[in-house]
């Protein structure tokens, strides 16, 4: 943050409950070379959610000069009392957009599994195998994107509701392909099995 705004932050980080903060001077390299300062607060989760919710609504926050990051400390040994600082609390909207954020890049990782989680969905509904089913639902890419969506609508973060749909109907058109050729696979496999004089229908072990 730029030099001069320590004690405005932590007036923030005092109105959510944080007792105390350590303020020093650093050095930015490959910037404008301007001193700044580093603020580091240390406390429970649902104060330090506060604070970040009531920094970023601030007039004070600006994403140009400031710049923040959360981690998750393990443990936290000060005069609170250990039934107060372990108080769970959800996750801040930060990490959830980061973290949806993730997902919506097209990569050989999302190909790889879109194309695997259809191809085996598409063999276990034609063979009528659930746990199959059930195993190929887990590593399909939808739901992280349709959160991603909802979450750019909600929010009214058009670049994030953009990114979703478009990796979205990616992974529709992948699963369509894979889908449609593991059928095209099966249908040719029960042709040559009729053709041998076998049944075409699959047997399984009861």
């Amino acid at each position: 943050m730029p030099r001069g705004s320590a004690e405005a932050v932590f007036a923030v980080a005092r109105a959510a409950g944080i007792a105390e903060a350590s303020v020093h001077e650093v050095r930015v390299l490959g910037g404008d070379g301007a001193p700044a300062e580093e603020l580091t607060l240390k406390s429970s989760a649902p104060k330090i959610r506060e604070f970040l919710r009531s920094l970023l609504c601030s007039p004070l926050f600006d994403r140009r000069t400031f710049r923040f990051s959360a981690h998750e400390v393990l443990a936290l040994v000060n005069e609170e009392s250990a039934q107060r600082v372990t108080i769970p609390a959800g996750v801040p909207l930060t990490d959830v957009h980061h973290d949806l954020w993730r997902h919506c890049h097209v990569t050989a990782s999302l190909v790889a599994r879109t194309c695997v989680s259809a191809a085996l969905l598409g063999y276990a509904m034609l063979h009528e195998d659930t746990l199959l089913a059930v195993g190929a639902l887990i590593f399909t890419p939808f739901s992280p994107l349709v959160l991603s969506a909802a979450l750019g609508v909600a929010a009214r973060r058009t670049e994030l509701t953009r990114e979703a749909l478009r990796v979205l109907l990616v992974a529709l058109v992948l699963t369509l392909s894979a889908a449609a050729l593991t059928g095209r696979w099966s249908a040719g496999r029960c042709r040559r099995r009729t053709s041998a004089g076998r049944p075409a229908t699959s047997w399984r072990r009861r």
